[in-house]
């Protein structure tokens, strides 16, 4: 549990990266990954198989290079697109420190590094106020009349949801654990429809395409520049900068002598 200050400290750091960032949009969906990428940092995406599930979906590492703290982030793209972009969420959160800021903030609190990390990333994606327009947005339009709701009916909500902040199952039930309108008792009944047809049905009725889509993308922020400067540097031999052309299904820069113009 993080306590109201620590929240409330999170909100606002979002607003002043935001800020910071000249991020305009208040609801970010997949301009996420511009807004890692545009960041001093190499982000790789490579589908790894066997953890599309509840396995590896990402993570940051900071490492000396040439002498210089370097930041990688990996995603992995066997994973739907909706969350690699809470991925990115994440891994954003580790590279401008957010947790690091808060203790500054707030010396005095004591806080778990991952779980303030993704609650930034609930708060980046799915800004409480807007979530909770959203959110009785689409209940009116069912008919909500509470204080209960059917788990279908609930499960169509956070499609909705999904759909509308481009962000995975598991966290739309998480950020409604966290504006307190769902108890977290209820968290293992409404998970077992994550992966349901059920869930694809709606899904695909409501016509919500960003949804359930994997990418298997293999990519890496100007792969084919290192490889021909290792290539000319002799850093690594011909034969292992192949295999990594192959893996990422890069073809080789052919280099030629065309007729040159005034210019």
């Amino acid at each position: 549990m993080l306590s109201e200050n620590i929240i409330n400290g999170i909100e606002q750091l979002v607003q002043e990266i935001k800020q910071e960032k000249n991020i305009k949009n208040e609801i970010i969906r997949d301009d996420v990954f511009s807004i890692l990428q545009a960041l001093d940092c190499i982000v790789l995406y490579y589908p790894l198989e066997g953890e599309e599930n509840d396995g590896c979906s990402g993570c940051h590492i900071e490492k000396p290079v040439n002498g210089k703290m370097e930041q990688f982030v990996f995603i992995n793209t066997n994973n739907t697109r909706e969350r690699q972009a809470f991925t990115a969420a994440h891994e954003l959160g580790h590279i401008l420190k957010v947790d690091k800021r808060l203790r500054e903030k707030f010396p005095e609190e004591e806080f778990k590094c991952e779980v303030v990390i993704n609650r930034f990333a609930a708060e980046l994606l799915m800004p409480r106020e807007l979530f909770k327009e959203a959110m009785e947005f689409k209940l009116k339009e069912m008919h909500y009349t509470g204080p209960t709701i059917k788990a279908l009916d609930l499960v169509k909500l956070i499609a909705y949801l999904m759909n509308y902040f481009f962000v995975p199952f598991k966290s739309v039930v998480r950020r409604l654990n966290e504006i307190g309108r769902l108890d977290e008792k209820f968290n293992k009944k409404i998970f077992t429809y994550k992966d349901s047809d059920y869930l694809k049905e709606i899904i695909n009725a409501e016509q919500y395409t960003r949804l359930n889509i994997i990418t298997k993308l293999k990519s890496m922020d100007n792969l084919q520049d290192h490889l021909l400067a290792a290539e000319e540097s002799k850093v690594i031999n011909e034969t292992q900068i192949n295999n990594i052309r192959k893996e990422f299904e890069i073809k080789p820069v052919e280099k030629t002598c065309g007729d040159e113009v005034l210019f």
